[in-house]
């Protein structure tokens, strides 16, 4: 086998991105959608990438913050996991910022089955909508 190549693993940048103002309504969402974010990330290590973790992103400011440290850590390319509803401002941030870069937005598909966002959020709460719903983005 050559030397002259060597295999580099991808810089995979991952944003989780939630709704602040769910926080108050829904005691332990928060933490909830964080550990989905965090299973995420895993699933995405099993497939031999360095994974660059921004946190959990749920505001305007953190937006930035987590688009301006990706940028500076030189990822390949950005998954943004819509954990649950958000506001374009939060959730587009990263797009504009990092658009020299390919982004994949993954989120939970059978959300929008539920026309209620109150029974959306709850039903997320409930973990009616399991993270296996990503993998067919993988």
């Amino acid at each position: 086998m050559s030397t002259l190549f060597k295999k580099a693993k991808a810089r995979v940048g991952v944003m989780t991105v939630g709704h602040e103002p769910y926080w108050a309504q829904f005691p332990g969402l928060k933490e909830e959608l964080e550990g989905y974010g965090r299973e995420f990330e895993e699933m995405l290590r099993k497939h031999d990438v360095e994974v660059v973790s921004a946190g959990f992103v749920d505001g305007v400011d953190k937006s930035f913050a987590a688009s301006s440290y990706l940028k500076s850590q030189d990822v390949d390319f950005l998954f943004c996991f819509l954990s649950t509803y958000v506001t374009s401002s939060t959730a587009a941030t990263p797009i504009l910022n990092l658009s020299e870069m390919a982004i994949f937005v993954t989120d939970l598909e059978l959300i929008n089955l539920v026309s209620d966002r109150t029974a959306r959020a709850a039903q997320i709460f409930l973990g009616a909508l399991p993270i296996l719903l990503l993998y067919p983005f993988l």
